[in-house]
């Protein structure tokens, strides 16, 4: 089966009415976008969804710059790009149009985030603890041994969460290179 007919079996199964949906996007001013896998790690595409009314309206064969740039060239009244952190995204729209608002969706935000704060958690706030300590800032009393315990309870949440990232085949909370 080529690509061709696979995502059109899959959408139109589900979306009968995509093909007629794809022929009311030159007149959308809102859109979102993201990557799919059709199988992961080999074969990707792109989808694009009415922000409006939260409908596919089209999907793209892969995830390259230069498909989304066509894309867009194809329709200039788009104003506001709702999309994940990918360069090849962020680049093939401001390409085609670089009057076109882009915006971090709630999804992938919410997403970075949480990154953000697992990494202050495990990383950088030992690091503080460690060096506060070597300060002097800290009470050289019992709560030394709190504070030690603190430490080893983040370095052992650290080691699970490395092991949890081998034990799924390299898929973590932390964000994805390209997006």
């Amino acid at each position: 089966m080529t690509w061709g007919q696979f995502p059109a079996k899959i959408f139109t199964e589900r979306f009968s009415w995509l093909e007629s949906y794809r022929r009311k996007t030159k007149r959308l001013p809102f859109v979102g976008l993201d990557d799919f896998a059709l199988r992961k790690g080999h074969q990707y595409g792109t989808l694009f969804c009415d922000l409006a009314t939260h409908e596919p309206i089209d999907l793209l064969e892969d995830r390259k710059e230069e498909t989304v740039l066509e894309w867009f060239e194809k329709r200039p009244n788009i104003q506001l790009v709702t999309r994940d952190r990918s360069r090849t995204f962020r680049n093939g729209i401001e390409r085609a149009n670089p009057s076109i608002v882009q915006v971090s969706d709630r999804f992938h935000l919410v997403h970075n985030l949480g990154s953000l704060l697992d990494r202050i958690l495990t990383k950088e706030l030992p690091q503080r603890i460690k060096e506060e300590a070597a300060d002097g800032w800290r009470k050289e009393d019992s709560s030394e041994e709190a504070n030690l315990a603190e430490m080893d309870y983040i370095a052992k949440r650290q080691e699970e969460n490395a092991m949890k990232k081998c034990s799924t085949g390299g898929e973590s909370l932390a964000p994805r290179g390209d997006g």
